[in-house]
Order: structure tokens, then sequence, then C-alpha cells
């Protein structure tokens, strides 16, 4: 038993010596260094090595390590939190319904319902609904040039959305088997195979907007599957494609490139930035970003977000964004509040 108690003292003091090299990271973290500035995580754990290499020749017990010779929770706690915000300024910026309709007005001046303005409009209302990852519906550029072929699962199945995913329904929720231009489905069962989270097979149903058709999901999906089936694009390849001219019936993919590209000019050209920096954080990701920051916009909690944008954990609170929106909504509930005084 006392040799027990010994073992339990030595790990409390060890862990007090901790809590105070801890201190001594969360110190220089905020900036308490010899030049008054922040450094990175990666230079905080260049300073602990040195004070490791210190202690070494003088037989010092190592302040850093806990009783199991490892770093100490405490200090991987703060090295992890601060590069956590190290990568915050690199936040990518979100997808906006304003560029959804620039890039739908940029399809109009298209002599091609197959163009890859027409096609981009389609997945991104689509995307800013459902925040779909990059592999999700696209290509990899980098990729689909090296292998000649698209991105695939373990199983060999494509990874992107194929018609195959998409389930169409009428106003009952009854099947209809075959879509057409002049078919009217209500909702649209669109089913994720495999997904990072690892909740394989998911399906979300979305419903047919009751008041703005142009960025109506169920449109879209349509408009989607059609363009497949008039390309003859197999059902159980990928369906994220367009064409380079109005009669060209060879489709191609649209990849990552593509969809940077068009993001950045909507961004260039509705919010007129010119900086490239700026520019630079609309990248295929905006889209999840986007659809996270949408959701919020209209009032959807964590728990909505986490269950319609498939979300295991609360991470999507780093997406949020300060927008204009926001600060409407919150100057109405300030100004109703005001008012009831």
């Amino acid at each position: 038993m006392k040799l027990k108690s010994n073992y339990a003292l030595i790990g409390f003091k060890q862990e007090i010596r901790n809590l105070l090299m801890a201190s001594y990271v969360v110190t220089l973290a905020l900036g308490h260094t010899l030049k008054c500035m922040s450094i990175k995580a990666d230079t905080m754990i260049r300073y602990l090595n040195a004070a490791e290499e210190l202690s070494i020749p003088k037989n010092i017990i190592n302040l850093s390590l806990n009783f199991m010779g490892k770093r100490s929770h405490f200090i991987e706690a703060i090295i992890k939190e601060s590069k956590r915000w190290e990568e915050m300024p690199n936040r990518k910026e979100p997808l906006t319904e304003e560029m959804i309709l620039y890039i739908i007005k940029k399809s109009k001046e298209e002599d091609n319902d197959n163009g890859i303005y027409h096609a981009m409009a389609d997945w991104l209302i689509m995307g800013i609904q459902t925040g779909c990852r990059k592999s999700e519906w696209s290509q990899d550029k980098t990729e689909l040039n090296k292998t000649k072929d698209v991105h695939k699962n373990i199983d060999g199945s494509t990874t992107a959305f194929t018609a195959n995913d998409f389930q169409f329904k009428g106003k009952n929720s009854n099947h209809l088997h075959v879509v057409g231009k002049r078919s009217r489905p209500a909702l649209v069962e669109l089913t994720w195979r495999f997904q990072k989270n690892n909740d394989n097979g998911q399906k979300i149903t979305f419903a047919k907007s009751q008041s703005n058709s142009k960025l109506c999901f169920v449109e879209a999906a349509k408009r989607v599957v059609i363009r497949a089936k008039d390309l003859k694009v197999s059902n159980d390849k990928p369906i994220a494609i367009f064409t380079e001219s109005k009669n060209d019936k060879t489709f191609k993919y649209i990849n990552d490139g593509h969809v940077t590209k068009l993001l950045r000019e909507a961004a260039k050209e509705i919010y007129n930035i010119k900086c490239t920096k700026a520019l630079s954080k609309f990248t295929p990701h905006s889209i999840r970003v986007g659809a996270c920051v949408k959701i919020h916009e209209e009032g959807g909690d964590a728990t909505f977000i986490q269950t319609r944008l498939r979300w295991r954990s609360l991470a999507f609170m780093l997406y949020l964004r300060n927008t204009a929106k926001l600060a409407t909504m919150q100057s109405k509930l300030i100004d109703n509040a005001n008012n009831n005084i």
C-alpha cells in the first residue's frame, strides 16, 4: 500500500509540474515573449524541446512530460488549440445564393443547355442544400488526368453521385421510375453510398421549393439526371458532367478546377473582390461551408445542421460566419425586445 501511495504522490507532483509548464505555453501563445508577439504552435514545440534538452544534463525532472514519459495532455491540448487558431484565417469563404444566381445568369448566355454554367448552376443549387464534399459529386483534376478514370470507392463503385443515387417521388411519396422533362416530382431522395463519417447508405429527402423555382433542389436534380440520360451516361457512372458545345455529345466530368474557377469568378463579380489572396479562399469546400452558413442564417439550430448536413460532431461551428443577414436578424430581435418594454 505504501508503494502505491508513493507512486500516486509522484504522479500528482508531476502533474502539478505539467500544469506549470502548460501555463508557460499559454503565456507564449498569448504573446508574452521577448518580442512581445505570439508564436506559432511549431515554435512552442521547439521551445519545449529546448527546455527538455536543458533539463537532461542537470538531471532535472522534465516538466513537459507526464509520469508515463509522454508529453502532458495539458500541453498537447494547448498546442492543438493553437494550431486550430492558426488555421482560422485560412478558412474558406462560403458559397452564397447571390453567387449561384450569378452562375445561373451566366448560363442564360450559353447556347448550350449542357454547358459548364448550366451544369454548375444545378450542382451549386443542390450543394448549398446538401453541403456536399468535393469528392461526393465532382472529380479531382490531377487524379483524373493521371489515371484517366473517375475516383472510386474501395468496392470499385464511383465515389461521386450517379443517377442511381437519385430517387424521385410524387406528392404522395410514390416512386417515379422514369423522369423526363414533363415529370413533376415533389421530392428527391438522395443516397450517400460512402461517407467520410462512415454513415454509408444514408438517405436524405429534399422537397420541391414552393416559393423559389430558380433555386429549387428538385428541379436542379431533375435537370442533372436528364442531362446524364441525354448524354448516355450509364446509371452507375458520375453525372456531374458538361459539354463544351451545343452539338457535342462527348461529355466531360466537372473537376475541382472548374468549380474553383467559377466560384472565384462569381465572387469577384458579385462582391467586387480584386485581391488574389481573398479570392483564393473560394474553393470547392466553399459549398459545404455555404450550406452551414445558409441554415444558420435561416435560424436552423445545431441539431438541424448536424442532421441535414451529415455531421457527427459540432465541428461545423468553425464554418459559421459573421454575415449581414445575421446582423439584420439581431437588429430585429433587439428592436422587438425594445418595443415590448
